[in-house]
């Protein structure tokens, strides 16, 4: 097929002149992407569902467990330290990899189910230890899931990208909708079972995606290097340049930022000694607002990436975030200025 194809003004076409798409060696009819992005879409819609609830879910659970707020976040840090470890050793690994599955699917096929295992013991955590034994799961299987950027890039067309992302992230905020304005008011009631809820879900969804979503061809891996010169060229591609640098002081900044605030205010809006004393109820509607906010933009918001690239769009962005979370750390003293700022703020959690 790819071989008959005919490209026109950065355009690929049939051998009948009807319009394809491409990725890689991956050639895409209409119908086809509509195929792939429906299975995308649904992992991304319980992926994206999870990755907003166990944020909010992990320090209001083990909150309610009594332990201590130094506890909570250093149980969470095992998350990106996982990351930090263990990503670059399997984007590394995947990059050599070539199987009938692909050769980043069987990563993230491998390590999902450490990550529903992981969920599913939290709940049932009654010491420290035993949480951090999940957690390491957790943090395992979040490193693994990483692989899924790279996958993306391998199967849809580049020239899709900006709308699949907008799209993506548009179903995910809908998933997270859902979570904050229905599923979590039921969460003071019954936390152990929306707990376990949205990580099956959220397993069941992921799996569904990549068993109907395959890989293209790819041309033979690279040399196999030592682990010094893989380190080595790492490190020196990764500062190579003051636009690398500076991609990688943001990048920090934002990962930085982001969790923290995600984690600690939520314990603040929910604490009743320290904080505001607002119901997981109320919380979800303060987060709803934001994230109904965000529907309202994705979608626009994708086309602009295709249209204008995304550096421009980060920075408008980030200049708007900033400027509110900083209003608001002076400002929000109760619920109704919480309820004007919160919406905004909530834009900047990843």
């Amino acid at each position: 097929m790819s071989d008959n194809l005919i490209e026109k003004d950065d355009k690929w076409y049939d051998e009948n002149g009807t319009r394809v798409w491409r990725a890689g060696t991956l050639v895409y009819y209409k119908r086809d992407l509509i195929k792939i992005f429906f299975w995308l879409y649904i992992g991304q819609f319980t992926f994206w569902m999870q990755i907003v609830a166990i944020p909010v879910l992990f320090p209001l659970l083990f909150a309610k467990k009594g332990f201590s707020v130094a506890e909570i976040g250093t149980l969470w840090s095992i998350m990106p330290l996982g990351g930090l470890i263990i990503f670059p050793i399997l984007g590394v690994m995947s990059d050599h990899t070539r199987t009938r599955f692909g050769r980043r699917r069987p990563y993230d096929l491998f390590t999902t189910p450490f990550w529903f295992v992981g969920l599913l013991l939290l709940p049932f955590a009654q010491s420290y230890w035993q949480a951090f034994g999940a957690m390491v799961l957790v943090g395992f299987a979040a490193a693994g899931s990483s692989v899924l950027d790279a996958f993306y890039n391998d199967v849809v067309p580049p020239q899709l990208m900006g709308r699949f992302v907008g799209g993506m992230r548009f179903l995910g905020a809908a998933g997270a909708l859902i979570f904050q304005l229905y599923t979590l008011s039921l969460f003071d009631a019954h936390p152990v079972t929306v707990f376990l809820t949205i990580a099956t879900v959220g397993f069941i969804g992921e799996m569904l995606m990549l068993f109907n979503v395959k890989e293209g061809e790819y041309p033979p891996p690279p040399a196999k290097e030592s682990v010094l010169k893989v380190v080595g060229g790492f490190l020196k591609e990764g500062f190579a340049n003051r636009y690398i640098i500076f991609l990688w002081l943001t990048m920090g900044v934002t990962a930085f930022g982001g969790p923290v605030m995600g984690t600690y205010f939520n314990l603040y809006f929910t604490d009743t000694n320290t904080g505001l004393g607002l119901s997981t109820a109320k919380l979800g509607q303060l987060l709803g607002m934001g994230t109904a906010i965000g529907l309202l933009l994705i979608l626009p918001a994708g086309w602009f990436v295709d249209r204008y690239g995304p550096k421009r769009l980060w920075g408008i962005s980030c200049f708007s975030v900033g400027v509110v979370q900083i209003m608001m750390f002076f400002v929000a003293k109760d619920h109704l200025v919480s309820r004007s700022f919160m919406p905004c703020l909530l834009r900047s959690i990843p």
